[in-house]
C-alpha cells in the first residue's frame, strides 16, 4: 500500500486521533474533515526530508538525484504533490469543465511536456491533480488557477518531465543538496553500534518489513453499546525473531535540534510516546493475525534519530513500558472519544460541550490542586 492509498484509508491512525485531541488543539469537527478528506496530511520541509532518509535507509531503489533543480519552497512541495496525483489520482474536486482559454493553454503544454496524447481523460486527469496537489501542498490557495500554471511551465515542467521518465517513474526525485544532507545522515547511522543493526540486520534467521501497513478493528463499549473502530499504522521497520519471540519497531527520526534533546523535549512535545504505543498495539494485531499469541512476545519500540544539520549525530531512544503505559492510556481514551462521536454522528462540539450543556469550565493548570 503506497502514501496515497494510506492516506485515503478512512481508518483510525495516530495521526488522525490527534485530530480529535483536545488536549493538542484536536476537535470533532477537525477530525472529521480529515475524515472526509477536506483536509489533507500537509507536506512540509522537514517531513519531505525525513521521508527522504525512509527510502535511502530502507528502500534506496525507489530513491534518485534528480539532474534538473526541484524548484524551491512552497513550489518544490506542490510539483511532488501533482507528480504523487499523476501516479495515484485523488477523487475529483470541483467542475473539471470549469477551465478558461488561458489555462487550456497551460494544461497543453503542461501535457505535451509529459507526452500525453489529446484526449479528454488526460485533460481531466491533469486537472485534478493540479487541484487536489494545491489541497495538499496549501500552496498559493489564493493565487487563481492560470497563475499557478504558469509556474508550472515557467518554472517547475522540466523537473516533472525528469521526475516521470520511465528510469525515474515511482522513484523520490531528490536534489543534490537534499541529497548531501541525506547522505550524511546516513552515515551517521550507518556508523553508529547498534542503528544499521535495528535497520538493515545481517542475520538472516530475522524476518524484516519495510514500511509495513497493518489494518486491525477494535470493539469500544459507549453507553451500553459495541461500536467498532477500524485502525491502521504504517511501521518503517519490523523486525522478528520467531524463536525469540521479539518483535522490534524501529522507527527514523529526523530533527533539526540537538539529537540529546529527543528524549527530554521532542518525544514528550510531539506525542511520540502516544505513536510508541499505538504502534505497539499494531504489532499485536499483527501477531495475531499471523498465528502467533501476541502475550508470548517482547515488543520493543526503538527511535533511530539523526540530526539534519551541525554534527549530524545519531542516538537510538528505546520507550520504555512506563511510556507506552501513558500513550495507551492516552489512545485509548482518544479512541473512545471517536467512538462517540461515531455512535452519535456527532462532530460539531465536542463531547463534553453536548454533554455539558454546551459550556465548557477552564481547566486549573497542570500541577495545581483546586
Amino acid at each position: 500500500m503506497n502514501d496515497a492509498q494510506y492516506f485515503a484509508d478512512p481508518a483510525v491512525s495516530n495521526s488522525k486521533l490527534g485530530m480529535i485531541d483536545p488536549t493538542d488543539g484536536g476537535s470533532p469537527l477537525g477530525y472529521k474533515s480529515y475524515h472526509d478528506n477536506n483536509f489533507e496530511q500537509k507536506n512540509t520541509l522537514s517531513l519531505d526530508r525525513g521521508k527522504l532518509l525512509h527510502l535511502f535507509m530502507l528502500e534506496p531503489e525507489k530513491y534518485h538525484v534528480l539532474t534538473v533543480p526541484k524548484p524551491t519552497a512552497g513550489l518544490g512541495l506542490f510539483v511532488d504533490a501533482f507528480i504523487e496525483q499523476l501516479d495515484t489520482p485523488s477523487p475529483v474536486v470541483g467542475e473539471l469543465a470549469s477551465i478558461d482559454d488561458v489555462s487550456a493553454d497551460y494544461f497543453e503544454t503542461i501535457a505535451d511536456g509529459l507526452g500525453y496524447e489529446d484526449s479528454e481523460a488526460n485533460a481531466a486527469m491533469l486537472v485534478n491533480a493540479v487541484r487536489q496537489a494545491r489541497i495538499k501542498s496549501d500552496y498559493s490557495l489564493t493565487y487563481k488557477e492560470p497563475t499557478i500554471l504558469k509556474n508550472i511551465v515557467e518554472k517547475g515542467l522540466a523537473y516533472i518531465v525528469d521526475a516521470c521518465n520511465e528510469a525515474n517513474k515511482h522513484k523520490q526525485g531528490v536534489t543534490q543538496v537534499d541529497a548531501d544532507t541525506i547522505k550524511a545522515c546516513s552515515k551517521s547511522i550507518n556508523s553508529h553500534p547498534l542503528a544499521p543493526k535495528l535497520l538493515n540486520p545481517s542475520d538472516v534467521w530475522i524476518e524484516q518489513y519495510n514500511e509495513l501497513t497493518v489494518m486491525w478493528t477494535v470493539k469500544i463499549e459507549v453507553e451500553g453499546e459495541m461500536i467498532e473502530v477500524d485502525c491502521k499504522a504504517k511501521l518503517d521497520k519490523m523486525l522478528v525473531q520467531i524463536e525469540k519471540k521479539i518483535l522490534d519497531i524501529n522507527d527514523i527520526k529526523t530533527t533539526g535540534f540537538k539529537v540529546s534533546k529527543f528524549g527530554r523535549e521532542s518525544f514528550i512535545r510531539f506525542r511520540y510516546y502516544r505513536q510508541a504505543a499505538f504502534y505497539t498495539r499494531a504489532a499485536f494485531a499483527w501477531l495475531k493475525q499471523n498465528g502467533h499469541n501476541p502475550n508470548e512476545w517482547t515488543v520493543n519500540f526503538n527511535n533511530i534519530v539523526v540530526e539534519t544539520k551541525g554534527l549530524f549525530e545519531c542516538k537510538v531512544y528505546r520507550a520504555p513500558d512506563y511510556w507506552i503505559k501513558r500513550g495507551t492510556n492516552e489512545y485509548r481514551d482518544l479512541m473512545h472519544r471517536t467512538a462517540w462521536h461515531m455512535k452519535h454522528n456527532a462532530w460539531t462540539y465536542d463531547m463534553e460541550d453536548t454533554l455539558n450543556g454546551y459550556i465548557t469550565d477552564i481547566p486549573l493548570p497542570e500541577g495545581i490542586a483546586a
